[in-house]
């Protein structure tokens, strides 16, 4: 797998004259580009490439591909003046800042395709709030591509397997004892990859005085990073009308109180054989909302 950067292009902000490119696979450095020069307007071209192992005969690197997007980082390496000196006679030095970051989703691989093209948004790099808030329009973008040099599984191979999407949203209803001062992380059992259940994971559940409701899933895996560049490309419903439940409960009710909750609005999207699928609906079955 080969994601290509071709182009950086800004809208309304200030472009850094030199940037490095980080990108990360499973919280994994797999590459990182030389200092590149940015041209002062316009786009730039970058010629830089990465390679990304996958082992399709493993259940598990197939799994790695399906559930874990690249994330890509973009470093502002410019250099800077500083000191109270003229700009003449003044210090430079290079102060390496993250400029901006962004996921690629790597399914069009998995579903078979040799190679796509995708553009970018480079998101701030921390959470913001007000006049510090980039709209989408105004954001810099980057063209890269992806591609792998024979096809990652056989369409009569993936007749027989399934994607699993798994979304924790938020906890109501909190018992006094559930405070800001504690670590909130959820987990469910599913037959992934294999027929035993697999463990799954939602860390860094967020606390909030008041319910802030989401517009776009979280990626699990970027639960770590605070700006956008975590969000993926699945909406989330405001309809809690529409969520099935076994309990004598009004979700949207309870959504509208003005009280504590635990936040995640995380996505695990996981890759399902066929008796992980046979499994998971014959668990699912035996609840009665489900019909």
């Amino acid at each position: 797998m080969i994601p290509y950067g071709k182009n950086v292009r800004t809208a309304g902000r200030p472009s850094p004259s030199e940037i490095k490119i980080q990108v990360e696979h499973l919280q994994e450095t797999i590459g990182e580009s030389d200092i590149i020069s940015c041209n002062a307007e316009g786009s730039t071209k970058i010629n830089f490439s990465v390679e990304l192992k996958v082992f399709p005969t493993k259940p598990a690197g197939v799994d790695e591909i399906v559930s874990n997007p690249v994330l890509l980082t973009v470093l502002d390496s410019s250099q800077k003046q500083v000191g109270k000196e003229s700009p003449k006679k003044g210090v430079k030095e290079v102060k390496v800042s993250v400029y901006g970051r962004s996921n690629l989703d790597l399914l069009p691989i998995f579903l078979g395709e040799r190679k796509f093209f995708e553009c970018l948004l480079l998101e701030q790099d921390k959470k913001v709030v007000g006049q510090e808030v980039i709209t989408w329009p105004n954001l810099p973008r980057m063209l890269v591509s992806a591609e792998v040099c024979e096809l990652m599984l056989p369409s009569m191979q993936r007749k027989f397997q399934n994607i699993l999407h798994v979304t924790v949203e938020s906890l109501h209803n909190l018992l006094p004892e559930m405070t800001e001062n504690i670590t909130y992380r959820a987990a469910i059992a599913f037959p992934t990859y294999s027929e035993s259940l697999q463990p799954i994971y939602f860390d860094n559940g967020a606390y909030n005085h008041s319910y802030e409701p989401e517009y776009f899933k979280k990626w699990t895996d970027f639960s770590f990073l605070e700006g956008r560049a975590n969000l993926s490309k699945y909406s989330l419903s405001q309809n809690l009308e529409e969520v099935k439940t076994a309990l004598p409960l009004d979700l949207s009710e309870i959504s509208k109180n003005d009280a504590p909750c635990v936040e995640w609005y995380a996505l695990k999207r996981c890759w399902l054989k066929k008796p992980g699928v046979t499994t998971i609906f014959n668990t699912l079955t035996r609840f009665a909302w489900f019909h």
